[in-house]
């Protein structure tokens, strides 16, 4: 299809192509620029309500999931030491404390 542009640089989109593209006069639309064309797409507004039907966790379910945390992180820490106990870290002559004096 082809359509004049105006001096004012507005183009007119005919009552088909906007029925087309599921928009009527005074919505908003989207205009991109790919490779020598102008892409015309309907403007969607995400919807503040989508999510408002989804369960949140209860009390209870919020806390089984912070001692769950809890309990993997204390796993890792008793891991990490029990590692340094049976090799334990260098000590080197700078970690002592009559070397700095």
């Amino acid at each position: 299809m082809r359509i004049k542009i105006k001096p004012t640089g507005e183009l007119i989109i005919p009552p088909g192509q906007l029925k087309a593209l599921g928009v009527k006069a005074g919505q908003d639309v989207n205009v991109t620029y790919e490779e020598g064309k102008l892409i015309v797409t309907r403007h969607v507004l995400d919807d503040p309500f989508k999510d408002l039907h989804k369960k949140k966790p209860s009390a209870s379910e919020q806390l089984d999931k912070a001692f769950a945390a809890q309990a993997e992180q204390a796993s890792r820490a008793k891991e990490a030491f029990e590692k340094a106990l049976k090799d334990p870290p260098k000590v080197t002559d700078e970690d002592r404390r009559d070397f700095w004096d």
